[in-house]
């Protein structure tokens, strides 16, 4: 998560909307396209770690895969902060106490 959130804040965020939508032959096309991807790749582990079956993921891709860049991100940094708080839940339960101590820097 903190490695996608690096590039897309210190890089992604600086591209033009040409630059971000455009079809540069990446496997899903966009830059836009592949970060919808992980987005939906978010998606299918949370529902995971929360005991869900994974659903709707194509829905999901449709969804997000026509959002504008700032519903993406509304709706990538609720999941992500979501992920983070299960980690720091299975961190206190698993070790005892936190291993990890910056939970801030994890979304």
């Amino acid at each position: 998560i903190w490695a996608t959130n690096l590039l897309i804040n210190h890089h992604i965020a600086k591209l033009s909307d040409e630059q971000y939508y455009s079809n540069i032959g990446l496997f899903f096309q966009s830059i836009h396209g592949t970060l919808v991807h992980l987005s939906c790749a978010d998606q299918l582990w949370l529902a995971r770690m929360e005991g869900r079956t994974p659903t709707g993921a194509e829905h999901l891709w449709n969804c997000l895969n026509k959002a504008d860049w700032g519903d993406f991100i509304a709706s990538r940094s609720e999941t992500c902060q979501t992920i983070c708080q299960h980690a720091k839940a299975w961190d206190e339960y698993l070790c005892g106490r936190n291993q990890i101590t910056d939970y801030d820097s994890c979304v």
